[in-house]
């Protein structure tokens, strides 16, 4: 299960990095946004399974 999370993650990562490079500009707000959300679900996660192995 904590693969799965952790392949789920760095596709989120991925397009989160992607389009930091290729943001419009009118779309900034909607990038942090979504950026701080990327980061929040990825340390909820990182708290859940690690523990678990």
């Amino acid at each position: 299960m904590s693969y799965v999370s952790i392949a789920i993650f760095e596709s989120y990562f991925w397009f989160e990095f992607r389009e930091y490079f290729y943001f419009d500009a009118s779309f900034l707000h909607f990038n942090h946004q979504f950026k701080y959300s990327v980061t929040l679900t990825n340390t909820i996660i990182y708290l859940i399974f690690t523990p678990l192995g």
